[in-house]
């Protein structure tokens, strides 16, 4: 029987084996959920949806200013009163469109109702755009306005990756100044 002996394990062998892969298996366990851990933190406050400053938007989109002024030269002015735009249709009768002096874009937000993972994994995904806008209207008085749509892309804080255009969006009167 020379050779079998080497063949045989011994229990004492076999524990410390089983030992250390319960460690590395444990050490990778415990790693990845560290940054798992760490990724969920990093990516929720990445993808908030308010912005300190104005957002940045990478690829063929514009900003609320452009698509404001594309609204105003269309239009022939702004609303005093909240109105749903529709794309190629006119402004409804009953609301009245007043011509505007001038305006300034206080405040912008972006932001997707769905999460980093699912708006990377859809094969169109959209993105949610509000504007605060403060209006000067050409009879001397003043309105704040707020426009809000929704585009293609990706919103990831305060970088935006555009795919394309939406719909004019909604404008909601705040309020008015004389």
């Amino acid at each position: 029987m020379s050779g079998s002996g080497s063949c045989r394990l011994s229990l004492a062998g076999v524990a410390r084996k089983v030992g250390k892969l319960v460690f590395f298996g444990f050490t990778i366990v415990t790693l990845a959920t560290c940054a798992l851990i760490s990724v969920h933190f990093a990516v929720s406050a990445w993808g908030d949806s308010a912005t300190d400053g104005a957002p940045t938007f990478i690829g063929d989109c514009y900003g609320p200013d452009v698509i404001l002024s594309d609204i105003v030269r269309e239009r022939g002015g702004l609303p005093k009163e909240s109105v749903d735009l529709a794309i190629g249709e006119d402004v409804p009768e009953s609301i009245h469109i007043y011509p505007v002096a001038g305006w300034s874009v206080d405040n912008v937000e972006v932001g997707s109702s769905f999460s980093v993972l699912e708006t990377v994994l859809d094969d169109d995904p959209t993105y949610s755009i509000t504007a605060t806008i403060r209006v000067q209207y050409a009879d001397a008085s003043e309105g704040m306005l707020r426009w809000s749509s929704w585009r293609y892309g990706m919103a990831f804080g305060s970088m935006v990756m555009c795919r394309g255009d939406g719909p004019p969006g909604r404008i909601e009167f705040l309020e008015v100044g004389d």
